[in-house]
């Protein structure tokens, strides 16, 4: 029941009720530079996002934690604050990625590292589904609710996200962020976000839409003594025994989410993961018959 206001650095509040307002500054311990972002918890803690960190004033009006982006956090000014149902928190940098709090307040940073499509989070937006939308300075990105699971539980876990880069009518997309908040959404649910001379009117349900794989459309097997374009069968010199085997799927959507799988009949009994790699190597293979399939 209380209005907030930023100045700048300082914080204001006023209540409801018509009685004095109070201010936070760097006299009551809020010194974290030019503000970018206020989120309320459903607890009534107020967590405030700035140029070198967060802080959390409690409904007592007590700053009860501050984390700093040059000690806990990752760099880079604080521009987005989501709280998630199961106890994370997400806050989105500019520059640095995004810090990941877990319900016991540990944090863990996500970047480019995690399959982030950059590290600039001008803003986040939640889905009911439990997907996330990132804005960044290159575009648009949709985080699946597999992903964002995965990399909450998962420290190996690196998400695929769909990326959205393209306006009509603009040469280059550029998402914007310097007022808070950057972007939000429309009656139907679709998302409205600042870019660079324009305003990208996204809607969610294009990125849960699943494209066809793309077909394979170029193989090249080669040893080290020649190459094999041809698809029928193929003799190898005793000596010739290194093979080399190159493969790419052409396509014009989303081609960054690209991931192969190859296998080596005769040799191997399961698929080999090879993210996006667009290569095999084996090497002394011993005399038989082999079939390399992608």
């Amino acid at each position: 029941d209380n209005w907030w206001a930023s100045c700048g650095t300082q914080l204001v509040q006023f209540p409801a009720d018509g009685s004095v307002m109070r201010a936070w500054s760097k006299a009551e311990g809020l010194d974290l530079g030019m503000i970018h972002k206020l989120a309320l918890t459903r607890q009534g803690d107020l967590w405030v996002g700035a140029r070198s960190g967060v802080a959390v004033i409690g409904a007592n009006g007590e700053i009860t934690r501050v984390l700093s982006t040059t000690r806990e956090l990752a760099m880079g000014e604080v521009r987005e604050i989501v709280f998630r149902e199961n106890g994370f928190t997400w806050l989105g940098h500019y520059g640095g990625g995004i810090s990941l709090l877990d319900s016991h307040g540990k944090v863990r940073v996500l970047s480019v590292t995690q399959g982030l499509h950059e590290n600039v989070v001008h803003r986040m937006l939640p889905e009911a589904d439990g997907s996330l939308i990132l804005l960044g300075n290159r575009g648009i990105s949709w985080i699946s609710a597999e992903d964002v699971t995965g990399l909450e539980n998962n420290p190996s876990h690196r998400a695929v996200p769909r990326v959205f880069d393209q306006l009509p009518g603009v040469d280059q997309f550029e998402g914007m962020g310097g007022a808070m908040p950057a972007g939000g959404r429309t009656a139907n649910g679709d998302v409205v976000l600042p870019a660079l001379l324009a305003v990208a009117r996204f809607s969610p349900a294009a990125a849960r839409h699943r494209l066809p794989a793309p077909k394979l459309k170029f193989v090249r097997l080669s040893t080290n003594k020649q190459d094999f374009l041809a698809p029928e069968a193929q003799s190898i010199q005793p000596d010739d025994r290194g093979l080399l085997a190159h493969y790419r799927a052409i396509t014009f959507v989303d081609s960054h989410l690209v991931r192969y799988q190859y296998m080596l009949e005769g040799r191997e009994t399961d698929w080999v993961d090879a993210n996006d790699r667009e290569i095999a190597h084996y090497e002394s293979l011993p005399p038989g018959r082999y079939r390399f399939l992608v």
